[in-house]
């Protein structure tokens, strides 16, 4: 959940803005609003302004977006619900104000306008709007159990200009990929099927790797500027760690799906273990490790197997 906040002198462009028709506006929730039609609803934020018409900005707007992830969950009802509780926990109270959902991005997001100026003459504090407004969006988005995003996932990349947007195309393609690649040359493949070109930063004159540089167009980026997940020891642990659950999972796989079988008189199967057959025949249960599973094995026995050594 984000919030923006800007202030207004004209409601009526408020008003025609949130109800556009263009945008499949709907008007959700109001307080001290006249909705006969827009100009009625302009006169109901302007009122107030009577009590203090040196005020310039006397119309508040604030814009709230959820997560794509949050969807299904926003109902008119739930949606306008959050947004009163944003208004009660910034201090935006007994004042007129609407609610306005649009419909024309992917992602839910409703606008609220409201008088700066309560109905008791008094002019809204704006004092630390936009650090108190983080913490209620925070505080909001884990009470409702709302997605809550991570780092650079909550950038708009559209909005960016080079050369930080390739620098977040980067992000976003090397987590990808890390996701499923399993060494260096496997990420580096997939890498330049996407245009991007690495580079291995060394130690002086020795083969010593000390860095990565990703390179994409004119740009170049140090895996650690991109994000600090993304230096070359922290993508090498990834790695590493992707290739351990790998090998885990077939080695798994591979004993459990690797049994013996007796055929009963009935035409039946019977499934033996590995494991309980080797033990039936092996007399020094201390030998046999071919039964073993991945969680059992010592790290020598591990590290023999993801070469494809036998134990």
């Amino acid at each position: 959940m984000i919030a923006k906040i800007t202030k207004r002198d004209n409601a009526r462009r408020i008003v025609d803005y949130d109800l556009n028709d263009e945008k499949q506006a709907k008007l959700i929730a109001s307080k001290g609003i006249c909705t006969i039609n827009h100009e009625t609803m302009a006169q109901s934020l302007s009122v107030n302004h009577l009590l203090h018409p040196e005020l310039k900005k006397y119309v508040g707007h604030i814009s709230l977006s959820f997560a794509v992830q949050d969807n299904d969950r926003m109902t008119d009802q739930y949606m306008a619900d959050i947004a009163k509780e944003y208004l009660e926990k910034m201090g935006i109270t007994n004042t007129p104000y609407m609610v306005t959902r649009h419909f024309d991005h992917n992602y839910s997001h409703c606008h609220i306008a409201f008088s700066r100026i309560n109905d008791e003459g008094e002019v809204i504090s704006e004092k630390f709007d936009f650090k108190r407004s983080v913490e209620v969006c925070r505080e909001l988005t884990l009470a409702h159990g709302l997605y809550m995003a991570k780092g650079k996932e909550q950038v708009k990349e559209e909005r960016l200009r080079e050369p930080a947007k390739t620098k977040y195309q980067l992000y976003h393609i090397l987590m990808r990929e890390l996701e499923c690649c399993r060494h260096w040359e496997q990420l580096i493949e997939a890498l330049n099927k996407e245009g991007i070109t690495v580079e291995f930063k060394t130690k002086g004159n020795t083969d010593e790797v000390q860095g990565v540089i990703f390179i994409k167009g004119k740009y170049r980026f140090n895996g650690s500027k991109i994000d600090r997940s993304l230096s070359f020891s922290k993508i090498t642990a990834r790695l590493r760690a992707n290739l351990y659950a790998y090998n885990r999972h077939r080695f798994n796989y591979q004993q459990e799906s690797h049994r013996a079988t007796i055929r009963l008189p009935t035409g039946n199967v019977l499934h033996i273990p590995n494991a309980a057959m080797h033990a039936s025949v092996n007399h020094n249960p201390a030998d046999n490790r071919n039964g073993k599973r991945w969680e059992d094995m010592t790290d020598m026995e591990k590290e023999a197997v993801s070469k494809g050594l036998s134990i």
